[in-house]
């Protein structure tokens, strides 16, 4: 969808040279770059270039979905000016988790694409003036040479040059030339060189050749010697030269054993090709490792192309070819592969791609590949292998692809493969890629890319003075002024629930001040904490406290620590005041005294904020005194810990997202906030920051929701007397809760050991020192410390640690290892520090643990000693560190682990710099990796006779020695017992009728089965059938066998053929009925009430706000053919149409009770909508439909003893009229809401409303979490629809079975398009959404076609209706008036042209979803296919069984779908409840529990 560009933003027509040039501007924001790509060019670049808005194709940028560039930042260059030195400087934010890298590394094609702003650049220099759509852009050549990769949330920068042009006879550009650096972070990560393209007519573009092997070329190939594989071949899957499209997609999914077998080093490979939208290598046919002219290599890929794959619509709009760059971004899967197939993978162990540094990858384009059904064929010969200095391994290859196109009837083989490149227009090399360079590189290595540190602008250096800089440990005196405030007595009663607790935060010392408010208290499960830091005095900053308005004082900071949200940031945040939402952290590390101001927001209307969450900077500081808690327990008076400059870096962005109204973007109350990952540079380690104010200046770099996670991206910029030390970038994650139920951690919920016990270290290597308070082994570990040695300062409160494992010259690098464990306690003084309501340990002290781990090696190894250090002491040493959190500790965990593995030791100037990599487990879950942690042995101030022995003065209780096991298995239970293995368990659970009694010999762990329980010793798992599931009431009232039904799919997709065949099997099914005129709707009916004369069936009736004819059509025949279960959908209000047909169907039993015969589900996604339904039918309705005569008195009177409807299926994150609530929020809500109402309307307890969940339900882990939330029962909808039974073509069905989740978004509907409700819809293959939600914005803009522009409505004509608007409003009347029958609505169109407008726009709504289920192969890029994310599950859910058309060769059954989907969720009921009890230890998330579909039910 193009939209319209801000207002409040000053266009670039209005800014000044200064402005464009400066690169302190938004030149052109996100919106603008979309209108460029996909609306009209005199919107962004100004009215002069409205022209050209005329022609049938101009340059732009690729569409939404490739669009990979967030902002412009400056513009040196002037329309129809065309001079070498025009420049463009452009940023894009790589999204975390992005559909292109999904977890992974920023692909080859994206970090070359990302640089695509030459084609706006040369456009903008007024190129379409000259080509005026008669030539199109095309790239030809470009040199690009690597310095490292990017990782997902960071930001690139293309600094682009144009650098010459050339011309045409008649003096037109043909083409220019260009070049440009990629940076990101400030460091150069590419240079693009040699970029040359051109403009061509279509004539010019047929005539092309492709490339064109010269004599030259082919005299050099006859030169080349071959070489010998062999050295590199250290274990090729000789066994394996062909891969298959599923094969090819499992090494997506990082499972390369089930490809290459269990063998050389497979399994323990864990990396993934790319992701799934990136998969430009979809078959292999052809592996020969000795093979190319070099001996080294040849392999050959294709690539099926198809007209609606997602890439040709999005690059260009009207002007489709497929991107060069992911073309060439195959080049780079297919050498991955293969030097994983040689087995190098063995020669470094874990691992990552990596583009060889500093080598010129060339990329020549002399072919357009435009849509068409085909293939590329990809022939790569491998002319280089070796390792490099640092024993990683490498290649260098040479590929040539070659495009075939099946409608012209081509073919290739490969004994052809020498016709290529000798000018024949019909076997075209189209693109050739010399020396793609790729290595191996080992993990263990320190994650800093080479590269060249050259910024794109100069900033000035600041200059450090005394006042910043003093030598480690030196002392001061300070001024009162700058210390801590002393503790003071805390009131009793404090913890949350005490009648007699405090709402007011009396013991904060400013609060005693006279004349100062005192801050509101919420108790939580924890007590409070004295405070920690006070502002410094005299800071006028400090006096005004108004909630919302900036300066955030201490009082605000202190309300959203630990008192009222809404107190800190104003009225709009008070639904937070008593949730369970993270907050600033408290007490302690409640490191923000004041948020001084905010600037650069953008107060637009972002989905329901009124600012964009991606906009704002905010100052921040820290008052830090000089005797803080953190330097008592340091390595001497002036160190502050890692953890604590981490905090104050980090706490500024808590405060600015809340600002910037993030929260308020997540629909649940109770939201967490995480720190995702950060890359840090301490560019200063020798500032004292003690009794100064550290200043954070934090820039918000982005946003995005990705499904109920929001995901924010800043930078910060730290400094003291205006040195800045301390800088980075970082990303932080809005999360529900339910995400960190079952944490995956980083090695996808794979638990793992450290290092020394997988590595099995011997014992005697060892050495360990029980670290805890009052141990000895504090005192033996510093023995033999030097004499006056500051080393071990640690109190108790800044030592993370209860035992330390050191192994000398040992670890990955063989330079030193530490492991450290620590028994997590509930009562650890963070967890009431690190949040207030939401107890989680700060990532911040476990990176600390690892300082401390550094600390040791260096003690213990006596580096200090080694290189003549006097009185050594710890400081920080400068440099960058990167940290990535995937999971957390809190009060429910057991055990952390932490881990460092020593990298370098370095000697100089008189220092000693150790630099370490770390990762840190959560029982067993490797959840933190943090890459070079520096540690400097520098010398200090003598300590004191008794530093080397001093532990602190605060106490704490001694921590028990954690075991790795659960609790002590029972006896095994006696009698005859069966031992079992994983296989024959999970064979057992699937026996679901059929009880399992299980004992478990707790010397081996080995599983024994019994007949019974075995005199109570055995634990039994329970069966678990359909029937088990659900509220079994719902199965007697409709007469089905499972707690579910399929939803009704409008427009007949949810066909008759589908509810008969579910009926036949006795699950309910609802026909679609929504859309269909009444004939239509009929003859289903009929069809249906032949082949299920007793059911079940329903039958949708769908809200028609604007047609209430059609509503009366349909429950007229309702009524008239006995249909008894309704599902009544998309209702925003009871109509007198919904409630006469339940009435009636209402009677008196011979006891006086209400017989109902006429059944409704009703389905909503809102409490208000379900409420309505809850309820008895409204008075006024009844009055109505008697005066009416519809029904009678005596249905009348019963209508008001029964609620409207039997069933409520609370519709969430589906195909069809919802409102994107997660299930997880709205379930629970509309249940209590019913249980309440049912008191409250005193309705016996065979009324009472069951309520069941929909949306989302996809695989039987969605439809287990639904049923064990307390749903009655589940309904399935997009599944259904890629059935052979549904009411769709085999086109939209091939769609739907090969969409990912991330394949959905959002457009107009088009029974309820005046209102702007919104519905998902499949958005691969399809121009659909953006085309509709163009339709709304005009309609939205202008009140009638006459009022719109001629060139808007020329392009909706042309673009969208793809006919005039003449004959689409005949169209439109001959519908109305024919076959709805209802000329009043066109009479009342023919005087109001907004409504005209409507009725023409819903033209197209409709009739895009019936091209869709029809097939009409001339509007495939029209087609509107309702689908909701689910898809994506269970695609994956089906993915190798016999529900997968790639397996079977046909579309799946609709009763096999649900039964398995079923099926699956009471297999895992009994697993879980294994998996519960305390008897059985048993690792249940192993892949051998994994349920499959195996076989027909």
């Amino acid at each position: 969808m193009a939209l319209r560009v801000k207002t409040n933003k000053k266009p670039c027509w209005e800014m000044t040279k200064e402005e464009l040039t400066s690169g302190k501007t938004e030149v052109f924001n996100y919106e603008e770059l979309l209108e460029f790509a996909e609306g009209d060019i005199g919107k962004v670049f100004g009215p002069e270039f409205a022209p050209i808005d005329k022609y049938s194709r101009r340059v732009r940028l690729p569409a939404r979905e490739y669009l990979l560039v967030t902002r412009v930042t400056l513009m040196d260059a002037e329309p129809n000016n065309y001079r070498v030195g025009a420049r463009m400087v452009t940023e894009y934010d790589l999204p975390v988790n992005g559909e292109l890298s999904e977890g992974g590394d920023c692909p080859w094609a994206v970090l070359v694409e990302s640089g695509q702003c030459d084609l706006m650049l040369i456009s903008y220099m007024g190129i379409d003036f000259q080509c005026q759509g008669d030539r199109v852009y095309r790239l030809l050549n470009t040199t690009l040479t690597f310095y490292g990769v990017a990782h997902e949330g960071e930001t690139l920068e293309y600094d682009i040059r144009v650098t010459g042009f050339a011309k045409r006879l008649d003096g037109g550009i043909s083409m220019f030339f260009f070049e440009y650096d990629c940076y990101v972070n400030g460091r150069l990560l590419i240079e693009m060189r040699d970029g040359c393209a051109g403009f061509f007519t279509n004539e010019e573009l047929a005539a092309g050749k492709g490339v064109v092997f010269t004599r030259a070329d082919l005299a050099a190939r006859a030169k080349v010697a071959k070489q010998d594989i062999s050295p590199y071949a250290v274990a090729p899957c000789l066994h394996k030269t062909t891969l298959s499209e599923k094969e090819m997609q499992t090494l997506v999914d990082k499972d390369w054993a089930s490809v290459f077998g269990s063998k050389n080093g497979m399994p323990e490979i864990n990396y993934k090709l790319c992701a799934r939208k990136m998969l430009m290598i979809d078959r292999v046919p052809k592996i020969d490792h000795t093979g190319g002219i070099y001996g080294l290599g040849l392999i050959v890929g294709e690539k099926i192309l198809e007209r609606d794959h997602w890439y040709f619509p999005c690059h260009f709009v009207k002007d489709e070819v497929m991107a060069g760059s992911l073309v060439s971004d195959g080049c780079s899967q297919m050498l991955k592969m293969y030097m994983i197939w040689l087995g190098l993978h063995l020669t470094t162990g874990p691992f990552d791609f990596r583009p060889v540094s500093g080598h010129p990858n060339k990329v020549r384009c002399r072919g357009q590949i435009s849509p068409h059904k085909g293939k590329l064929v990809y022939v790569m010969e491998i002319k280089e292998i070796g390792f490099d200095e640092k024993n990683d391994p490498y290649a260098i290859a040479d590929v040539n692809i070659i495009d075939i196109d099946y409608e012209k009837g081509q073919t290739f083989e490969m004994s052809r493969l020498g016709d290529y490149g000798k000018g024949d227009l019909n076997k075209k090399i189209v693109v050739d890629f010399k020396g793609i360079a790729l290595k191996m590189q080992k993990r263990s290595t320190s994650t800093e890319e080479p590269s060249k540190v050259v910024p794109v602008f100069a900033k000035g250096q600041a200059t450090v003075g005394t006042e910043a800089s003093r030598a480690p440990g030196a002392a001061t005196a300070y001024s009162p002024d700058v210390l801590a405030p002393a503790p003071v007595a805390l009131p009793k009663n404090l913890l949350k629930g005490d009648p007699l607790a405090p709402r007011e935060m009396t013991w904060h010392p400013m609060a005693r001040i006279p004349g100062n408010p005192t801050p509101s208290f919420a108790p939580s499960a924890y007590a409070p904490r004295n405070i920690a830091f006070t502002p410094f005095p005299g800071n006028p900053l400090d006096n005004d406290h108004t909630p919302g308005k900036m300066p955030l004082t201490w009082f605000n900071m202190a309300e959203f620590m630990a008192g009222k949200v809404s107190q800190c940031l104003g009225p709009e945040f008070t639904k937070f005041d008593n949730s369970n939402t993270s907050r600033s952290p408290a007490w302690d590390l409640a490191l923000v005294t004041r948020a001084v101001s905010v600037t650069d927001m953008e107060h637009v209307k972002w989905r329901n904020i009124d600012c964009n969450p991606s906009k704002g900077t905010m100052i921040g500081e820290f008052d830090c005194p000089a005797d803080a808690w953190f330097y008592k327990g340091a390595a001497n008076d002036g160190h502050m810990p890692y953890s604590i400059l981490m905090e104050i870096a980090l706490q500024t962005s808590g405060v600015l997202t809340s600002v910037l109204k993030a929260p308020l973007t997540m629909e649940k109350d109770d939201i967490l906030f995480r720190n995702l990952d950060a890359n840090a540079d301490f560019v200063r380690a020798d500032v004292d920051f003690r009794g100064k104010t550290i200043r954070n200046i934090t820039k918000c770099t982005g946003y995005s929701m990705l499904g109920e996670m929001g995901v924010h991206r800043f930078s910060f910029e730290l400094s003291v007397d205006d040195v800045v030390f301390y800088k980075g970038t970082t990303s932080f994650g809005w999360f529900v809760p339910e995400v960190f139920a079952a944490q995956a951690g980083l090695d996808s919920g794979r638990k793992s050991e450290p290092w020394f016990v997988e590595q099995k270290v011997p014992a005697g290597q060892v050495v360990s020192y029980d670290v805890r308070p009052g141990a000895s082994g504090r005192t033996s570990l510093f023995a033999n410390a030097p004499s006056g040695a500051q080393l071990n300062r640690r109190t108790n409160q800044g030592q993370y640690l209860d035992k330390i494992d050191l192994v000398s010259g040992s670890g990955k690098q063989g330079l030193g290892y530490g492991h450290g464990v620590k028994a997590v306690n509930p009562n650890d003084w963070f967890f009431a520090c690190h949040f207030w309501f939401d107890s989680v340990m700060p990532g911040s002290l476990g990176v600390e643990s690892m300082f401390q781990l550094v600390e040791a090696i260096a003690v213990q190894d006596d580096l200090a000693g080694k290189h003549g250090i006097a009185n050594p002491t710890i400081t920080h040493a400068p440099g960058k560190i990167s940290w990535k959190y995937r999971g957390q500790l809190t009060p429910k965990s057991k055990q952390m682990d932490s881990e460092v593995h020593v990298t370098s030791i370095e000697a100089h100037d008189g220092v000693v710099d150790v630099v370490a990599d770390g990762y840190l487990w959560a029982d067993g879950l490797r959840v933190y990796q943090v890459n070079n942690i520096r540690v400097r042995i520098a010398s200090g101030e003598p300590a004191a006779s008794s530093s080397a022995s001093s532990v602190g003065s605060s106490a704490s209780a001694e921590v028990a020695e954690r075991t790795r096991s659960k609790a002590a298995p029972q006896p095994v239970a006696s009698g005859p017992a069966q031992s079992i293995n994983l296989e024959q368990l999970k064979t057992d659970l699937l026996e679901l009728d059929a009880p399992l009694y299980l004992s478990q010999d707790p010397t081996t762990g080995q599983l024994k089965k019994h007949t019974d329980v075995a005199s109570g010793q055995a634990t039994i798992v329970q069966p678990c059938t359909l029937g088990d599931l659900g509220d079994r009431s719902f199965m007697e009232t409709y007469g089905v066998v499972a707690p579910l039904y399929t939803g009704a799919m409008a427009k007949g997709i949810a066909s008759a053929d589908l509810v008969i065949a579910a009926g036949k099997r006795k699950i309910l099914g609802s026909f679609g009925a929504g859309g269909l005129p009444m004939h239509l709707v009929r003859e289903a009916v009929d069809k249906i009430q032949a082949a299920l004369p007793q059911g079940p069936y329903a039958v949708n009736l769908i809200h028609s706000p604007f047609d209430s004819n059609l509503e009366k059509g349909n429950v007229d025949l309702f009524l008239e053919k006995g249909v008894t279960v309704v599902e009544a959908s998309a209702f925003m209000t009871l109509t007198p149409q919904v409630v006469r047909y339940r009435a009636a169907g209402l009677s008196r039993n011979a006891d006086g009770s209400v017989r109902i015969r006429n059944r409704i589900i009703g389905k909503v996604s809102r409490t208000e909508l379900a409420e309505m339904f809850i309820r008895p039918a409204p008075e006024h309705l009844l009055e109505k439909l008697i005066a009416s005569g519809e029904i009678t008195q005596e249905q009348a009177e019963l209508a008001r003893r029964v609620p409207v409807a039997d069933d409520i299926a609370v519709e969430a994150d589906s195909g069809g009229h919802t409102d994107n609530r997660p299930i997880h929020v709205i379930l629970p809500l509309i249940i209590n809401l019913r249980n309440r109402l049912h008191r409250e309307c005193g309705y016996p307890a065979s009324l009472r409303v069951r309520v069941g969940a929909g949306g989302g339900v996809g695989c039987p882990q969605a439809a287990a979490a639904a049923l064990s939330m307390g749903a009655a029962f589940i309904v399935t909808g997009t599944v259904n629809q890629v059935c052979k039974q549904s009411g769709t073509c085999d086109n939209v069905r091939k769609a739907l079975s090969k969409a990912s989740y991330s394949d959905i978004c959002m457009a107009p509907a088009a029974d309820m398009f005046e209102e702007g409700v919104k519905l998902q819809v499949l958005k691969k293959g399809t121009m659909f959404p953006s085309r509709a939600n163009k339709l709304y914005e005009l309609f939205c803009k202008y009140d009638s076609f006459e009022s719109m522009p001629p060139n808007e409505l020329e392009r909706v004509e042309k673009r969208i209706f793809q006919r005039a608007l003449a004959e689409v409003w005949q169209e439109t009347k001959d519908f109305y008036i024919n076959r709805l029958h209802n000329p009043e609505k066109i009479q009342r169109a023919e005087r109001d042209p907004k409504l005209k407008m409507s009725l023409c726009f819903r033209w197209y709504l409709g009739l895009a979803s019936f091209w869709a289920n029809a097939g009409i192969a001339d509007r495939v890029m029209d087609y509107q296919v309702w689908c909701g994310p689910a898809i994506g599950a269970f695609n994956d859910f089906i993915k190798g069984t016999y529900l997968d058309p790639e397996v079977s060769g046909e579309y799946p059954c609709v009763v096999q779908v649900n039964l398995q989907i079923l099926r699956g969720a009471c297999y895992l009921r009994r697993l879980n409840a294994l998996r519960n009890d305390p008897r059985i230890d048993l690792e249940t998330e192993d892949a051998a529990f994994v349920y499959e579909p195996t076989g027909s039910l």
